[in-house]
């Protein structure tokens, strides 16, 4: 809330706003209580996008020191930003941005700590390298945000999925799946690659676009 009240100080903004603001720069799966009664430009402004990324903390305010196993990092060379249902998050060895360090993890080369430092509170989700957050996805930890002091081991089983060759040769119909290098022949697709998160994530913006005509603010730049 110290951010929203930051901001509204700076720009003179009534502190009746205060809830509207943070319910429309922090998204927690819930709907935005204070956007359906409010007045204008008293408890609510229609132009708010502007705000969102002065509101939310920036990865050089919000990261202060990264280690991975055992070595030091520059946090904002490694944790890179992406847009999500939630907002922009900053991901930690994502395949989705083309990330030419990406960084191999199991037990045969060692199980590295990975150690960060913050100044806020954060919420914390963990998911396989070519998945993106979206509201559907299923939170392992549990908890919408983690405290300040956390330490935490967390084990996660993976079950390797190999095809053979010869399924390249087979249509999409037929094999019912999408290799790598394809794309779903959905209109607007709008990512630069195709797994079943980022699948779910577009099929939830449609959901929206049926039922309300309009998807909410953070669906909207992805």
């Amino acid at each position: 809330m110290e951010a929203v009240k930051q901001y509204l100080k700076k720009y003179n903004i009534s502190t009746n706003a205060t809830k509207f603001f943070h319910e429309v720069s922090f998204w927690d799966l819930k709907y935005c209580t204070s956007c359906t009664i409010c007045k204008l430009n008293d408890s609510c402004v229609e132009d708010f996008t502007s705000a969102i990324p002065e509101i939310r903390q920036g990865c050089s305010q919000l990261f202060t020191e990264c280690k991975f196993g055992g070595s030091d990092f520059n946090c904002c060379d490694k944790f890179q930003p992406i847009e999500t249902e939630f907002g922009s998050c900053y991901v930690f060895n994502s395949a989705l941005l083309s990330n030419a360090s990406l960084l191999t993890v199991n037990r045969t080369i060692g199980l590295p700590d990975l150690v960060f430092h913050v100044r806020k509170v954060v919420a914390v989700r963990i998911h396989a390298p070519r998945d993106i957050v979206s509201g559907g996805m299923l939170n392992i930890l549990q908890v919408q945000s983690v405290p300040l002091v956390t330490e935490m081991d967390v084990m996660l089983r993976a079950e390797p999925t190999i095809n053979d060759e010869s399924v390249t040769t087979l249509s999409e119909a037929s094999r019912d799946c999408l290799l790598d290098d394809e794309r779903p022949p959905y209109p607007d697709w709008p990512f630069g690659y195709y797994t079943r998160s980022a699948c779910i994530l577009y099929c939830r913006a449609l959901a929206q676009m049926s039922r309300c005509n309009c998807t909410h603010h953070f669906l909207a730049k992805i």
